[in-house]
């Protein structure tokens, strides 16, 4: 029990001794401590930034539709003949047959291209819960009315567009409709720049005729089927689009794969700075720190006390540096600076932010023992010199 008591109590003065040498090096170390931030904070900015682009994008895949289907004329899309239903539902095995009209708009006064979609309201999808929550079912006849998202109502508002805005046709027809006073959130859109109002309007807008819609989306009963109903689709349509769920979080992977080079390349950098940081930290050790332990080692301190110093030192800086910078990331990701610079990069804005923990604490892994080690070394080295003539 005495000895338990007699470690706690050497245990406590190392504790002491080691806040104390750095207050007093507060200066030598304030710099090393920026450093090491700053790169913890690229790192982990880009893992956060690409990780919730991609699991906000497969999310939306994953709420969608399994298959969709649409004609094609010359290998470029065309509208698609509601014919067509009759022969999909025959198809065993389909749960769903959704059509999708829309199509996309040229507005010139901000050069931007909008997607104007359409939704029938008397078909319960996910989309028209969320739709029915901003603006109430009964709203929608009472007057032409349109939602759109967050960014396009920005860019009305910027054109002077408050409370309604003008469609004209191929035909110079003028179409109003009115603008919801709530946006809808892009989470389940698969363009940030959409206008949504009911399939009618959108007809209208683009000259659809009464037997044509834009595509049709497909949701299958058991998934293990979803190749065989795809075969059986392209025996059907031969010259058709098709386009399946894990197509499309495929393609996400092989996006994000790029983008994870270029992340790649920073992380090397950033690594490779570090480490000569580390190096140099290493190799380069001040006469007063060599002063200090040797002077620890002469008044009875042992080697493992001299190391135990020196690892709550970098333990204390390397830790907090960590949290500093990823809790800097994580306040730059919410900022508006990042939504609009990742609309500029990715045409994506970030709606929900994802942690992989995996990654950072791989990040955390890579970087804090390194940096811990690279101040005990150097300690260590010095505190099993020889001691003699030290005090004179």
């Amino acid at each position: 029990m005495n000895n338990y008591k007699k470690s706690l109590y050497l245990n406590q003065n190392i504790l002491n001794f080691a806040f104390i040498l750095l207050k007093k090096d507060y200066k030598k170390e304030f710099l090393v401590f920026i450093v090491l931030a700053l790169i913890i904070f690229f790192i982990t900015f880009f893992i956060l930034l690409f990780e919730s682009l991609k699991y906000q994008e497969l999310q939306k895949i994953e709420s969608g539709f399994d298959i969709t289907i649409s004609n094609q004329d010359s290998g470029y899309w065309s509208k698609t003949p509601t014919s067509w239903y009759d022969t999909i539902s025959s198809i065993e095995g389909i749960s769903l047959i959704y059509p999708i009209i829309k199509g996309e708009y040229y507005l010139r006064a901000s050069q931007t291209k909008i997607e104007v979609l359409g939704f029938d309201p008397f078909l319960q999808t996910n989309l028209s819960k969320d739709l029915f929550l901003v603006l109430p079912f009964d709203k929608w006849f009472e007057d032409s009315m349109m939602i759109t998202t967050k960014r396009v109502k920005q860019i009305l508002q910027s054109l002077y567009y408050i409370e309604d805005f003008n469609f004209f046709t191929k035909s110079k027809k003028k179409i109003n409709l009115k603008i919801a006073n709530k946006t809808i959130s892009s989470i389940l859109l698969n363009n940030e720049n959409t206008i949504i109002t009911t399939n009618e309007i959108v007809k209208s807008i683009f000259d659809y005729d009464d037997e044509e819609v834009s595509l049709y989306a497909i949701n299958v009963k058991n998934p293990l089927e979803l190749s065989t109903i795809i075969q059986k689709l392209e025996f059907l349509f031969p010259f058709s689009i098709i386009t399946n769920k894990e197509d499309l979080k495929r393609d996400i992977f092989v996006k994000y794969s790029y983008y994870n080079q270029f992340f790649l390349i920073v992380l090397s950098s950033s690594l490779l700075a570090f480490l000569v940081l580390l190096y140099t930290k290493g190799s380069v050790i001040s006469n007063e720190d060599k002063k200090e332990i040797l002077l620890l080692r002469a008044v009875g301190w042992r080697i493992n006390q001299i190391v135990m110093i020196k690892l709550v030192q970098s333990s204390y800086i390397g830790i907090l540096a960590f949290i500093f910078g990823f809790l800097l990331a994580l306040f730059i990701l919410h900022s508006s600076f990042i939504e609009n610079l990742s609309v500029l990069i990715f045409d994506k804005t970030i709606n929900i932010l994802y942690i992989d923990f995996y990654l950072i604490s791989i990040v955390f892994l890579l970087t804090i023992p390194f940096y811990i080690g690279a101040n005990i070394f150097p300690a260590w080295k010095i505190a099993t010199q020889e001691t003699t003539g030290i005090l004179r």
